[in-house]
C-alpha cells in the first residue's frame, strides 16, 4: 500500500492525474488508514466531486461523523456541486450522528435545490436519516412523496418504524406494500421479526414464520437466526431450539443468539451448555459470546466457570473492552465474590460510569456500605462524575449498612456539589427517609419528607407510615394517615397501613374497626 503511494509520488503522477489521486484516497479508506487518506486528499492540486465523495466515505466508514459533516460544508466553499453520491453519504453521516434537527432540514433543502431529491436512493437515505432521529412524520412525508418506490424504500420505512417502537405502523406499511404488489424480501421479514419482543407477539412471530416458509425466499443462516431470536423473546424457547438444531451451517451469530435466548428466559444452565457445545464445535467465541455467557453465571455454583471465562477473555485479547469489564464485575458480584469483582487486577476495568455503578450496586447488595462509599468517592477522584443511578446505589448501600450520617451527607453533598451534573429525584430522598425511619429518628424523617424539594407522593407517606408501625408510634401514624386522606379520600393503602400500626401497638380493636370501614379518628 505504502509502496504504491511512494511510487506515485516519485513519478509525479499525483499532481497530474486526479483519477489516480482519488484512487489513492479510496485505497487508504478501504485499508482503514484514515490519516493517510486525508493527507493524500489535502495534497491533491485539483479536487472534483469524486475526490470529496471519497473522503466523505472514509469518514463515514470510520464513524468520524463530525468530520464528515464539517467536510460537507467545505464542498460548497470550494465551489463544488455535490452529486447524488455526496448526499447519500452525507445523509448516512447525519443519521448516525446526534445532531441538531436543523442540520437535517438544511441538507434536505440543499438536495431539493440541486434537483436530485426524487432519486430513489437519495430518498431512501433521507427516510433513514429522519427515522433514526425519531422524526417519523418527516420520514413518512418523504416516503409518500416518492414517485417510484421500490422494495428498498418500503423496507426503509418499515425499519424506521420498528427502530422507534411503532409496531402497528410498521405492520401497516407491510400490508400496504403487499396491497401495491411489492413482494417482501429477506430484509422485510428480518425487520418484522424484530417487532416480536414479548409473549403477546408469539402468534405474530408464527404468522411471519409461516409467510416466510410459503415465500420463495431461502431460509439462510441470517433468516433462521432472526426467527430463533424472535421466538426466544416471545418465550417460545423450545421452538427456538428446534430451529437452531435444524441449522446446517451455524456461525458465531447463531450460537450467540441461542445462548442469548436461554439467558433472556432465565435458563442459565442451558445457556452454559450451549456455550460448551459451541466450544466442542471448534468455533471461537467473540465479545458477544462472552457477554451472554457471563450473564448466565449467577450463582456460586457457576463462579468457577465465570473465572475460567474471565481468563479466556484475557487470553483472547478482549480484556480492555469496557462492556466486558462491567459484565465481569456484575458476574462476580452475583456469584457472591466481591473480592474478585474489585481485586487489583480488575480495577483497570472501571473505565466508564456503567462499570462504576455496577460495582457500587454490588457492594450495596452485599451490605458493604463503607466500601461502596469509598468507591463512590474514588470514582470522582478518577474524573468520573456520578449520575442519578450512582447516588441511588450509594444511598442504598448506606441504608443496608445503617450508615445514617453518611447517607445524610451524601444527600446534602449531591444537593449542592453536583447540582450541575447530578439530577436529584424523589427516590434519593425516599432512601434517606426509609433509613431514618428504620432507626427510629421519626422527627427527622418527617421533617425531611415535608422539606424535600419534591411534593410528597403516596409512597413518601407510606414509607413514613411503615416507620411508625416499626416504632409503634400510633399518634404520628394517625396524623400522617389523616393527612393522606385529606389529600386523597380514596386512599386505601393509608387505611391498611394504619390498621397495621394499631395491631403492632396491641390495639387490635381499633385495627378491626378501621378494617371494618369505620371513619378515621
Amino acid at each position: 500500500m505504502y509502496y504504491i503511494d511512494a511510487e506515485v509520488r516519485k513519478r509525479g503522477l499525483l499532481e497530474n492525474d486526479i483519477m489516480l489521486g482519488n484512487t489513492l484516497v479510496d485505497m487508504y479508506s478501504k485499508c482503514g488508514a484514515l490519516e493517510k487518506a486525508q493527507e493524500v486528499f489535502e495534497q491533491l492540486p485539483v479536487r472534483n466531486v469524486v475526490s470529496w465523495n471519497a473522503l466523505l466515505s472514509v469518514y463515514v466508514q470510520n464513524k468520524q461523523f463530525s468530520k464528515a459533516i464539517s467536510l460537507f460544508d467545505r464542498i460548497y466553499e470550494e465551489g463544488i456541486s455535490p452529486d447524488k453520491v455526496s448526499f447519500v453519504i452525507f445523509f448516512t453521516a447525519l443519521a448516525r450522528h446526534p445532531i441538531y434537527i436543523g442540520n437535517c432540514k438544511k441538507v434536505h433543502a440543499c438536495a431539493i435545490y440541486v434537483c436530485i431529491l426524487h432519486d430513489n436512493v437519495v430518498m431512501t437515505s433521507l427516510i433513514y436519516m429522519y427515522g433514526r432521529h425519531g422524526l417519523l412524520s418527516d420520514a413518512k412525508m418523504i416516503f409518500d412523496q416518492s414517485d417510484e418506490r421500490n422494495i428498498v424504500s418500503w423496507n426503509a420505512m418499515i425499519a424506521v418504524y420498528v427502530q422507534q417502537g411503532y409496531v402497528d405502523d410498521a405492520l401497516n406499511i407491510y400490508n400496504l406494500m403487499k396491497f401495491y404488489g411489492v413482494m417482501p424480501d429477506k430484509v422485510t421479514f428480518i425487520s418484522l421479526l424484530d417487532t416480536c419482543k414479548s409473549s403477546t407477539a408469539l402468534s405474530q412471530a408464527k404468522l411471519i414464520h409461516m409467510t416466510i416458509l410459503h415465500s420463495e425466499i431461502p431460509t439462510d443462516t441470517v433468516m433462521v437466526t432472526s426467527l430463533l431470536n424472535a421466538y426466544g423473546k416471545c418465550g417460545a424457547v423450545h421452538t427456538a431450539r428446534a430451529l437452531f438444531d435444524t441449522m446446517i451451517s451455524k456461525n458465531i451469530i447463531s450460537w450467540n443468539a441461542m445462548i442469548g435466548v436461554y439467558v433472556h428466559n432465565g435458563l442459565c444452565k442451558d445457556a452454559i451448555n450451549v456455550f460448551i457445545e459451541m466450544q466442542n464445535s471448534g468455533l471461537l467465541p467473540n465479545e458477544g459470546t462472552f457477554v451472554s455467557v457471563l450473564s448466565a453465571c449467577t450463582t456460586e455454583a457457576t463462579l468457577a466457570l465465570g473465572r475460567h471465562i474471565h481468563f479466556w477473555i484475557i487470553s483472547s485479547g478482549y480484556d480492555d473492552h469496557i462492556t466486558l469489564g462491567s459484565v465481569l464485575m456484575h458476574m462476580y458480584a452475583k456469584c457472591g465474590s466481591i473480592e474478585d469483582a474489585y481485586n487489583p487486577s480488575n480495577r483497570a476495568l472501571l473505565r466508564d460510569l456503567v462499570s462504576w455503578n455496577t460495582m457500587i450496586s454490588s457492594y450495596a447488595q452485599h451490605g458493604c456500605g463503607k466500601e461502596a462509599l469509598q468507591l463512590y468517592n474514588h470514582m470522582q477522584c478518577e474524573g468520573t462524575l456520578p449520575n442519578e443511578t450512582t447516588l441511588i446505589n450509594a444511598l442504598y448501600a448506606c441504608s443496608h449498612s445503617g450508615l445514617i450520617n453518611e447517607a445524610v451527607k451524601l444527600l446534602v453533598s449531591a444537593s449542592f456539589d453536583h447540582h450541575h451534573t447530578l439530577g436529584l429525584v424523589i427516590e434519593h430522598f425516599h432512601c434517606v427517609i426509609d433509613l431514618l425511619g428504620r432507626v427510629g429518628l421519626l422527627d427527622e424523617t418527617q421533617k425531611l419528607l415535608y422539606h424535600m424539594p419534591f411534593r410528597p407522593t403516596c409512597l413518601s407517606f407510606m414509607i413514613l407510615l411503615g416507620a411508625c408501625r416499626t416504632q409503634h408510634d400510633v399518634g404520628r401514624g394517625e396524623e400522617i394517615a389523616r393527612h393522606m386522606f385529606e389529600l386523597d379520600p380514596e386512599t386505601p393503602p393509608a387505611c391498611v397501613m394504619l390498621s397495621n400500626i394499631y395491631y403492632a401497638a396491641g390495639m387490635g380493636v381499633e385495627g378491626d374497626e378501621l378494617r371494618a370501614g369505620k371513619e378515621l379518628l
